[in-house]
């Protein structure tokens, strides 16, 4: 039985032995029972960080926890020991952690400056002028605003980098509107629908990173949502164009998106009766 496992196994016996669920554990711990559930099949492992507030709330030594080995008395000494090799272990990890993340943000940053260069160079060399590549310049430069919060950042990753989206989603629509022959459409269109899908993926970024609700009762809510939107995508380009609405695509979306809705939230429930035994 591997290192995992073994720990797996005395979390589980100990957790079962308080009469504690694994969502009740996981709420003490401040992480999903979904993490606690890997953690018992040996399909993960507990944070640095976390193990020894696991093991306080288990009732065991942290040195018992690792181990797996049941002791009578820990000695303070042993503890001590095990302590401070998870501290240095936890700040080896970060630094690695910080090393590649400045590597990861190094090489995206240079591949893009230089995609933009090129761009750049083509367009001038061929026309005297910047024409096309103001295009790929512009959506080079949105993107690495969006995708540097969730490489940069250490906490609320999602959230910073939806808030990028939201900031610059705007001017960007409207810089591809300038350089573009056709005209009158940001305002009427490409406004609305952004604002749409803007709220759509805040309410996502709400459901599965700042609730604790099972991840698929999230996913049905999600779908229960996707006809609203889709809706409002199909009003907004109508409007604009003077074009009629779909009505069999909207309805046909109500339908799916209510039906998948309904096999989430089951197969959620499911899965959260199980967790209970």
């Amino acid at each position: 039985m591997n290192e995992e496992n073994q720990i797996g196994l005395r979390i589980m016996q100990q957790r079962k032995k308080l009469g504690m669920t694994q969502k009740q554990l996981a709420d003490r711990l401040h992480v999903t029972d979904k993490a606690v559930s890997k953690w018992e099949r040996g399909q993960g492992y507990p944070d640095i960080k976390t193990i020894p507030v696991l093991a306080e709330e288990l009732g065991v030594s942290m040195n018992e926890l690792l181990s797996g080995e049941p002791e009578e008395q820990p000695a303070p000494e042993t503890e001590r020991v095990v302590q401070n090799a998870l501290e240095y272990a936890d700040q080896v990890v970060k630094k690695k952690k910080r090393i590649t993340t400045e590597l990861v943000m190094t090489v995206m940053t240079t591949v893009f400056l230089l995609a933009m260069l090129v761009c750049g160079i083509c367009d001038y060399a061929l026309h005297a002028n910047l024409t096309w590549s103001v295009f790929p310049i512009s959506a080079i430069a949105f993107t690495w605003l969006v995708l540097t919060p969730l490489i940069w950042c250490k906490r609320h990753r999602v959230a910073k980098a939806l808030l990028s989206l939201t900031v610059w989603i705007v001017p960007f629509l409207w810089i591809i509107e300038v350089n573009s022959p056709v005209t009158g459409w940001l305002l009427p269109m490409g406004v609305p629908a952004s604002l749409m899908g803007l709220a759509y993926l805040w309410v996502l970024c709400w459901l599965f990173c700042y609730t604790k609700w099972n991840r698929w009762s999230c996913a049905s809510i999600a779908m229960l949502l996707m006809p609203a939107l889709d809706f409002g995508l199909d009003l907004v380009v109508a409007q604009a164009l003077g074009t009629p609405m779909e009505w069999v695509q909207n309805l046909l979306s109500v339908l799916v998106g209510l039906l998948t809705a309904a096999v989430l939230f089951s197969i959620g429930k499911r899965r959260e009766r199980r967790k209970e035994i």
